[in-house]
């Protein structure tokens, strides 16, 4: 995972970042096969 995500992660999994953030979250993940 870029390392701007793996920063912003636990705050992610607490559902605690911007909506925009989070969609920005979820559609790198969904397009990274590593992640």
């Amino acid at each position: 995972m870029a390392d701007e995500f793996t920063a912003k992660l636990d705050t992610y999994l607490d559902g605690e970042l911007p909506s925009s953030e989070m969609k920005a979250i979820d559609a790198h993940v969904r397009d990274c096969p590593p992640c």
